[in-house]
């Protein structure tokens, strides 16, 4: 499906909702793009790269392996 043609398709059946579920559709798409615009990006961060020491890494990986890799069954 071509770009126009999808584009064509989505208000073909964009004109077949009521108003009520066309709002929620222009809810929707707005909430998309405002997704889509968090975060920053990761060239912004480069600047960070090589600020924590090998041994604070060592400590956080260590740390993650014993109390993030576990399953508890019980609290389920």
């Amino acid at each position: 499906m071509t770009e126009n043609t999808l584009k064509l398709e989505i208000l073909k059946q964009l004109e077949k909702l009521n108003e009520d579920e066309q709002r929620r559709v222009l809810q929707l798409i707005q909430s998309m793009q405002e997704r889509s615009k968090r975060g920053t990006p990761g060239k912004d961060l480069l600047s960070f790269a090589g600020l924590i020491s090998e041994s604070d890494l060592s400590e956080m990986e260590q740390s993650i392996e014993q109390d993030c890799e576990k399953v508890n069954t019980d609290k389920w």
